[in-house]
């Protein structure tokens, strides 16, 4: 495993404290996009997404 990939995954964590800023539009975009790209059990790349807009 490369020592990159060996930090992204240590550095995981969860986050339950949220800021009430809003997130760009160009933003989500990226994030859906690297979600659509992560590797898959058995390569079946079956996913949802869920948006919510509560101000």
């Amino acid at each position: 495993m490369s020592e990159h990939v060996y930090n992204l995954v240590k550095q995981h964590h969860s986050v339950r404290n949220f800021k009430k800023e809003r997130i760009s539009e160009e933003h989500i975009k990226q994030l859906v996009e690297a979600g659509q790209s992560a590797s898959t059990s058995s390569y079946l790349q079956t996913y949802s997404i869920i948006g919510v807009e509560d101000p």
